[in-house]
């Protein structure tokens, strides 16, 4: 066989390589999923920046991840991106952004999350390299650049389209605002949460320019009753019901808006987390769920989790992993509400209504 032949051969094997994968994805719920936003959905991304202090990939973190890797989630095992891609039919979340090295590996979707980072450029700067969500957009546009010189235009606007977006932000810059600026005044407040909905538009609208058609998005929790937001009230222990107050209006805000980029998006469909919702509904039925332990962390208590840190051995009964990041169980029990839960907790349609869009 000579040397045109074999690389002839080499094409056909290589198209008929892709179009196996192709088939594999597509036989999922959804063909791919991406993945946006903050710790809550970091797999890894932070381990990559070298300059980032926000990293986990240490013991005690993943002690609960098969083989107790520490991968460089904020929590004992899977994450809510985990928990709610397997949902779909997925292992776990799509490997992170910066580990990549070949176009075919996006396939299967992608994980932009930077553990700290937030819907401001400037959130995070203490940890002094995050991947802001504007940054994830711009990574994310590398992958749609890639999938259409490989793939052609038309078929990466298909597996787009039919592609699940999950993005979970905005908690960091919250946070951050209220320890810069703890005396602003009720109107100075609104005035930041209605920036910070803006700027969420403002991407929002950027992947559904990029062919993005079904959102699946995860509001703002409970921030001021995080084991660190209680540690900001000293003494008592209690919730920071400004925290929480911000988490409220936030969320209002998001459905106003997502409720505009429906009627102006032909083919936007979107399906909105109340985080907040479902955390309160935690505190008030804890036993339903198997938690016994709301108020301290799993890892460190009321102190930072680090390497060597004691922590709990009953972590199916904490909220709480870490002062800032819930548990492994917390976290199954919100993705199994975000796909079967009522407009209580997830509206107008759940996660589950979503993925079986047709596009």
């Amino acid at each position: 066989m000579n040397m045109a032949n074999h690389v002839k051969t080499f094409q056909v094997l290589i198209l008929a390589f892709l179009s196996m994968v192709i088939s594999i994805v597509h036989a999922r719920v959804v063909p791919t999923v991406f993945v946006f936003g903050d710790s809550i959905v970091d797999v890894g991304n932070n381990n990559f920046l070298p300059n980032c202090t926000a990293k986990v990939n240490f013991h005690p973190y993943g002690v609960d991840f098969p083989n107790g890797t520490s991968t460089g989630r904020f929590t004992n095992g899977f994450n809510a991106a985990d928990c709610i891609v397997q949902k779909l039919g997925l292992e776990m979340s799509p490997p992170p952004f910066l580990s990549l090295n070949s176009w075919t590996q996006t396939l299967g979707g992608v994980n932009f999350a930077s553990g700290g980072s937030g819907l401001l450029d400037a959130t995070g700067a203490r940890f002094i390299q995050v991947l802001s969500l504007g940054k994830q957009m711009t990574d994310f546009e590398t992958v749609v650049a890639n999938l259409i010189s490989n793939l052609g235009i038309n078929k990466t606007r298909k597996l787009i389209a039919k592609s699940i977006f999950f993005v979970s932000t905005g908690s960091n810059d919250l946070f951050e605002d209220f320890q810069a600026n703890p005396a602003k005044n009720e109107t100075e407040r609104c005035a930041f949460i209605e920036s910070l909905v803006a700027s969420y538009q403002v991407n929002l609208e950027a992947l559904y320019l990029l062919g993005a058609r079904k959102f699946a998005l995860l509001s703002i929790p409970q921030i001021g009753c995080t084991p660190a937001a209680r540690a900001i009230n000293n003494s008592s222990g209690n919730c920071n019901e400004d925290l929480n107050e911000s988490a409220r209006k936030f969320y209002n805000s998001m459905q106003v808006m997502l409720k505009e980029l429906s009627c102006n998006l032909q083919g936007f469909k979107y399906s909105l987390g109340n985080s907040y919702g479902m955390v309160d509904f935690f505190f008030k039925s804890p036993s339903r769920f198997g938690f016994t332990e709301l108020t301290d962390a799993c890892c460190g208590n009321q102190t930072l989790c680090l390497p060597g840190s004691t922590f709990c051995a009953n972590r199916t009964e904490f909220l709480f992993w870490d002062v800032n990041h819930p548990t492994e169980a917390a976290y199954r029990v919100a993705a199994q509400t975000l796909f079967v839960g009522s407009r209580e907790f997830v509206t107008p349609i759940n996660f589950g209504q979503l993925a079986a869009i047709k596009t």
